[in-house]
């Protein structure tokens, strides 16, 4: 569900989607193996060709959407994608790159001219299925391959690890470029038939953060430290600990001191769990 956009699929229409997109990804010659570069803000939109990506059998290498254009144009050169999906504001790319312009009002409604049938595509354990870029624990920027196979049990460890079951809903809003949100939300949601609550950004729900955790049984987010020290300097007049299902709070991407973290616990009754990391442990970092 997209809180801002005001968008939300079942699984059976999530799926309906993703398969109507990947004929509209084979349109664009799309084949297994090739580099799809996905550069969209938070949305159902990105939701569904993130998945599509991955179900033809292409390389998915997600960019935060809130690069500028010069920005972009250097991951490009690194990457070299056979296609970038993109916003309106990049539509100059299109000069050097093949591209699909997205269009959030309409392109849901667009998919409707493909097929939903599953295709037959043969997908191997072993396969590159991922290219993510991190800077993690080092602060060195590297590109990260996961392997659909170290991919899935990636996922899996995630779940069993944190207890994840189909009643637990999380809520996102760090940029799904990220692995964070990734690797700890929306594929764990999908893997185990939960639920993802997502917003655009922090920003826009930052003043309503417990009342949405609270009116949507959260029961897991993932954060990072900036999101941290803003919500404790941030006043919530009507928060009450006894309405929130909440357990913890997990925080990436850089560490966060545990004198913060003890503040928060102390002001919230929600301990924060620093995790950081995993995005590294990808089977190729170069």
């Amino acid at each position: 569900k997209d809180i801002s956009a005001g968008k939300e699929f079942t699984y059976f229409q999530l799926n309906s989607k993703v398969n109507s997109a990947v004929r509209l990804l084979q349109k664009h010659n799309i084949k297994k193996g090739d580099i799809i570069n996905l550069c969209l803000k938070n949305s159902t939109e990105f939701v569904i060709l993130f998945f599509a990506t991955i179900r033809v059998g292409a390389i998915i290498s997600p960019l935060p959407s809130t690069m500028n254009e010069k920005e972009l144009r250097k991951s490009l050169k690194f990457a070299q994608p056979k296609i970038v999906i993109i916003e309106k504001k990049f539509k100059n790319i299109s000069e050097d790159y093949d591209t699909i312009e997205v269009d959030y009002i309409n392109f849901t409604d667009e998919l409707e001219k493909f097929s939903n049938k599953p295709t037959n595509i043969k997908l191997e354990e072993d396969d590159l299925v991922c290219m993510y870029y991190s800077s993690g624990t080092t602060s060195d920027p590297k590109g990260i391959l996961y392997s659909r196979k170290y991919h899935t049990t990636l996922i899996e460890g995630v779940v069993n690890h944190y207890k994840f079951t189909k009643d637990v809903t999380h809520l996102g809003f760090l940029p799904m470029a990220h692995t964070a949100i990734i690797n700890y939300s929306l594929l764990p949601a999908a893997y185990v038939g939960g639920t993802l609550i997502f917003s655009e950004n922090f920003i826009n729900i930052r003043t309503k953060f417990w009342d949405i955790v609270e009116k949507y049984n959260i029961g897991f987010v993932k954060t990072v430290p900036t999101v941290v020290f803003t919500i404790l300097n941030t006043k919530y007049p009507n928060y009450s600990k006894d309405k929130i299902k909440l357990a913890f709070v997990g925080c990436g991407s850089g560490p966060l001191p545990l004198s913060t973290q003890n503040k928060f616990e102390e002001k919230y009754g929600i301990p924060v769990s620093n995790m950081y990391g995993t995005s590294e442990t990808g089977q190729i970092n170069y």
